[in-house]
């Protein structure tokens, strides 16, 4: 199909899937002037069916101006022949790079990465997307090796990377209408290959698509002194940038390449915000919003529920991950001297597991102990976020529940609790826990992304070693019969008698009945 002379130039459509490639040859006495390392000159001339009609193509400076015959095919006609060409074949190397191309592009379409699409003129189109960014480098490095035959007509691109896009875009308009497509879905619109007006349906298409291309993201920067408000900073991730975070002010500045489509999705995504959380109304207010302040109120409503909404929404809801430091609380189970800091006696000469125990709590954000003041400032915080001595911290509400409820927990219960769960030992912080590890790029995080620590409570190296020894005699199988004793004793005799000796050396007493 493709002789060596023959030479392909993409002429894009309205409508992508009616794109049409220009086939066209090389006039022998200019072929020196487009280096190439296959002939591009051939006496068959050009293998096509029907008439042929001029084509004025821009290639390098000393071939300005030039006009050459060329046949009309559409692309969808040669599709399968670019699909099959092999790489060793003797075609021109723009028929070549508009068969790798085409390719390229069938692999980011079998992938699903296709939309639908509304076109300017309120046709129905296929388009590719969402693209990743290794679709997005993909194409910019076939671009960076497309040579200049393959986009040098005056009806078609004007830079390779035009070209590139234009491929992508008939391969992606073409696959999904097979001739079955609108039989089976009963519908004309997106499954026919004729042009179908459906402009009716611009704003649900349009509200998907720019949902799936650009995602506006929420940054909470918290007050830099108690005196001052919370900042929201508004980013937008871009689909064309490859998702990378782009600040607002610098989208209106321009700076950042995403252009007029930016600042029009950045605005419809700000405002579907708003419908949700009227506190970005203010933000739309302004003619170039980048920014906005909030209240104590407004930043609790943004951490709970208003932030949840949001996220369901599918905005982004990021805060700095210093400020999300892993919070633990954790009753310390103690032996009670029996007095106070006086010295008067506390016992009430019961012998309770209260009156051999005392229960202290601990408070540790980040791996840090927090002092007696800075637990009070958070049972009695009314807010998400509070200030400490270290800075910001997010309150993690099932521990301040728990704080708030301590003295309903006695030493009965702690110990219980401890010995539940098997903490026999006092810890700081769980043992594969590593700060620098949470908080490694010290940079944001996702609202719902934060880490959870398992409350428990603690038991001291003094009641430690006591329970231990209780367990201890009461799996003891070497106990020794006391001298003396006349008679032999049954493995639960000498477990019950190991055991009662234990108590005592501990300094209580037991009754045993048997």
């Amino acid at each position: 199909m493709f002789d060596p002379g023959l030479n392909a130039t993409l002429l894009p459509a309205q409508a992508p899937r009616q794109s049409v490639i220009a086939l066209w040859s090389t006039p022998q006495e200019l072929a020196h002037l487009i280096p190439s390392s296959v002939p591009l000159v051939s006496d068959a001339g050009i293998h096509t069916t029907g008439s042929t009609s001029p084509l004025r193509l821009h290639l390098p400076a000393d071939l300005q101006g030039l006009t050459v015959e060329c046949a009309h095919v559409p692309f969808r006609l040669l599709l399968d022949d670019l699909v099959r060409l092999n790489p060793d074949s003797t075609a021109s190397r723009s028929v070549k790079a508009l068969a790798h191309i085409t390719k390229c592009a069938l692999r980011v379409v079998a992938q699903g990465h296709l939309q639908p699409d509304i076109g300017l003129d309120g046709i129905d189109l296929w388009v590719p997307g969402p693209l990743t960014p290794q679709d997005l480098d993909l194409m910019r490095k076939l671009a960076g090796w497309l040579p200049p035959e393959s986009f040098s007509a005056d009806d078609g691109p004007t830079t390779a990377d035009e070209a590139v896009a234009g491929v992508f875009a008939a391969v992606a308009d073409l696959m999904p209408r097979t001739p079955s497509a609108a039989t089976l879905t009963g519908s004309r619109p997106w499954a026919s290959p004729e042009v179908t007006d459906v402009s009716r349906f611009t704003g649900q298409v349009r509200d998907s698509i720019i949902h799936r291309r650009s995602i506006l993201q929420l940054r909470l920067m918290p007050p830099a002194t108690p005196e001052q408000p919370a900042r929201l900073h508004l980013f937008l991730r871009s689909e064309s940038q490859g998702f990378v975070p782009m600040a607002a002010a610098d989208i209106w500045s321009g700076v950042t390449g995403v252009g007029v489509q930016g600042e029009e999705d950045l605005l419809f995504l700000l405002r579907a915000g708003a419908r949700l959380w009227s506190p970005l109304n203010r933000a739309l207010a302004e003619s170039a919003p980048a920014h906005i302040d909030l209240s104590d109120s407004e930043v609790d409503e943004l951490l709970g529920s208003a932030g949840s909404q949001l996220a369901t929404a599918g905005l982004e809801v990021m805060i700095p991950a210093e400020l999300a430091r892993p919070m633990r609380s954790a009753p310390t189970v103690r032996m009670a001297d029996g007095s106070d800091s006086s010295g008067a006696p506390t016992s009430s000469g019961l012998f309770t597991v209260d009156s051999l125990c005392e229960v202290d709590w601990s408070v540790q954000v980040g791996g840090r102990s927090l002092s007696a003041a800075e637990i009070d400032e958070l049972v009695e915080s009314k807010r998400r976020m509070i200030r400490l001595d270290d800075g910001w911290v997010l309150l993690d509400e099932a521990v301040i529940k728990r704080l708030r409820t301590s003295e309903r927990m006695n030493a009965t219960a702690a110990l219980g609790e401890a010995l539940s769960f098997g903490y026999l030992g006092p810890t700081s912080q769980p043992s594969d826990w590593n700060e620098a590890d949470d908080l490694a790029d010290q940079g944001f995080i996702a609202l719902d992304d934060q880490s959870d620590w398992i409350d428990s409570s603690l038991v001291d190296r003094q009641i430690s070693a006591f329970i231990a020894s209780v367990r201890s005699a009461m799996n003891d199988e070497n106990f020794a019969s006391p001298s003396g004793l006349v008679g032999e004793l049954r493995p639960y005799q000498r477990a019950g008698l190991s055991w009662i000796l234990t108590l005592v050396s501990a300094g209580f007493g037991g009754i045993l009945a048997d």
